[in-house]
């Protein structure tokens, strides 16, 4: 039985983001918000910003469904959104056994939004 250990939001102003690519920090600012893994399988998307916000957003919420000992310790850099579907799966240096981080994401306008549920497989 999954129990449900935590649960996140946020929600990002996509203009923000174009706004800080379009200062001095241009793709410094995705080489500090992607990992290894989104940088390598989706290089061309490191200048959209929409893409960005996605993974902001996932991330963010991430953190907070996270307990307080793993959010001292958490960098975006660690953990990664991958979309083999429609639902984009997150992964982490930081997952534990028996751990599950369901996401959702949405794009409307302006604004990404994202909703995190950290599950927790329960086998008593």
């Amino acid at each position: 039985m999954s129990l449900i250990s935590g649960i996140g939001v946020d929600l990002i102003y996509i203009p923000r983001i174009i706004q800080l690519l379009k200062k001095s920090y241009g793709s410094r600012f995705a080489h500090r918000i992607l990992s290894k893994h989104e940088l390598s399988t989706k290089p061309k998307d490191i200048s959209n910003p929409i893409f960005l916000a996605r993974c902001w957003a996932i991330k963010e919420a991430t953190f907070k469904a996270l307990d307080e000992e793993r959010q001292s310790g958490f960098t975006m850099k660690n953990w990664s959104t991958v979309s083999n579907s429609a639902r984009p799966t997150v992964m982490g240096d930081l997952i534990r056994q028996n751990e599950k981080f369901l996401a959702s994401v949405s794009h409307d306008g302006d604004y990404v939004f994202a909703t995190v549920i950290r599950t927790y497989e329960n086998t008593k």
